[in-house]
């Protein structure tokens, strides 16, 4: 069991569709793996599905399953939501995916990028919250220890201007930058946004503090990330026009 994978997917809500990619997915890694399972943070959740409290949204399903795998012995875990299917280029991903975790040592490893913004006076490194590759019990102890306290600050206030700024430019949707759909500036659904990405961001900046950052780098994630640009402008092009 020691070097088999748990593989888990929090989604929002888990339906025949998602279903029917997971198992593809799963199904197209060429590692071994122990289990796989849902989270499903809809009410009622789907019958094969975890139910997840939907507490932080994606990031309390992610704490969820990380308190679920502990129990069930887990080593080796990849957790993605289901915004892979929708937001970004699967095919690509299900070999990049697998030849990292074949490889990749003993830290947090995901989709990295570096924002447009300082913060504390340092350059923003973020992992995007969609992916997380943890290949050992040091990088699942990281990221539950990181996870948990990102989530216990998830209601504060935002409280430094550049950030705040930065993050009002991010959630204008333009063509050619920033978050793919309109969303009403003073609506749940904007509350919402801005928690999670602050959520992200603290855990990123966690993880580098503990050293157990770690970014996908190659030519192969270069194509497969400037494929989900390319999706991710398509999508800002509907929007703009909706």
């Amino acid at each position: 069991m020691g070097r088999a994978w748990h593989a888990v997917l929090v989604a929002y809500p888990y339906n025949r569709d998602k279903s029917q990619a997971w198992e593809s997915f799963v199904h197209a890694l060429k590692i071994p793996l122990e289990q796989t399972f849902v989270v499903d943070n809809h009410h009622p959740a789907a019958h094969q599905a975890m139910q997840g409290t939907n507490r932080y949204f994606e990031f309390s399903g992610y704490h969820e399953a990380l308190l679920e795998l502990k129990n069930r012995g887990a080593s080796k875990v990849i957790i993605v939501n289901d915004t892979l299917f929708s937001h970004h280029y699967v095919a690509g991903w299900k070999d990049l995916i697998s030849r990292a975790m074949s490889k990749t040592d003993d830290r947090v490893l995901g989709d990295g990028r570096t924002e447009p913004v300082y913060l504390g006076g340092r350059p923003l490194e973020i992992l995007a919250s969609w992916l997380f590759i943890l290949p050992g019990p040091g990088a699942i102890s990281a990221f539950e220890q990181g996870l948990s306290q990102s989530l216990s600050m998830f209601d504060e206030a935002i409280e430094e201007p550049e950030y705040i700024a930065y993050q009002k430019r991010y959630l204008r949707a333009r063509w050619m930058g920033g978050y793919t759909r309109k969303i009403q500036e003073e609506s749940d659904e904007m509350w919402i946004k801005k928690r999670c990405i602050w959520a992200e961001h603290r855990l990123s900046r966690y993880l580098q503090e503990k050293q157990m950052f770690q970014r996908l780098v190659g030519k192969r994630y270069q194509l497969v990330h400037w494929v989900d640009r390319y999706l991710a402008f398509r999508r800002r092009l509907r929007s703009s026009f909706s």
